[in-house]
């Protein structure tokens, strides 16, 4: 008698040549995708912190017209540091802000900011530091800039959970066919 040969079907043979294709496909657009979202993500949280830096500084030169002496201040706004809200979930590790005048001194900050004036330039633009991106304007009337910034750790962790987000179903799916075929 003939022995018998393995029955060998033609959909596992197709699995088994596309699953690697498939998973390189799945990677190459998971990077794509990632790249994509990263070029996006900054361009959202630049156009925050230049949002951020407009209004705040118009606040603080406001204030600062209106009490030009420091004794003159009140503590509305124009104190040293300005306290976090009590909101519940509130994240305050995001964005951190400091007025400063044409001197580099300190006037006005945010509570999670240093208590020395960042080591960013006076001029409007971005910059960054080993640990924030950093967005300075310039008051056109007053010598006086803000620097606004969010750490760079915080847009490092959106970059890698979206990531995360694209590749934990390959690696879930891909042992599971890698069963079913053999």
């Amino acid at each position: 008698m003939a022995a018998a040969r393995p029955h060998h079907s033609l959909s596992r043979a197709l699995t088994r040549a596309l699953l690697p294709w498939i998973a390189m496909l799945w990677v190459t657009a998971a990077g794509a995708v990632g790249w994509y979202l990263q070029h996006e993500l900054s361009e959202q949280l630049d156009a925050g912190l230049v949002e951020s830096a407009e209004r705040l500084l118009d606040l603080a030169a406001h204030d600062a017209r209106n009490h030009r002496n420091p004794s003159e201040r009140d503590g509305t706004l124009y104190r040293l540091e300005v306290p976090h809200s009590n909101l519940s979930g509130a994240h305050h590790d995001v964005l951190m802000y400091q007025v400063v005048n044409g001197h580099n001194e300190l006037l006005l900050r945010s509570a999670d900011a240093p208590l020395t004036p960042l080591a960013v330039p006076l001029s409007t633009g971005f910059f960054d530091t080993p640990v924030l991106r950093t967005y300075t304007l310039a008051h056109p009337s007053l010598p006086m800039f803000i620097h606004v910034g969010d750490p760079l750790a915080h847009r490092s962790a959106a970059r890698a959970q979206a990531l995360a987000g694209l590749l934990v179903p390959l690696l879930v799916i891909l042992p599971l066919l890698g069963l079913l075929i053999r």
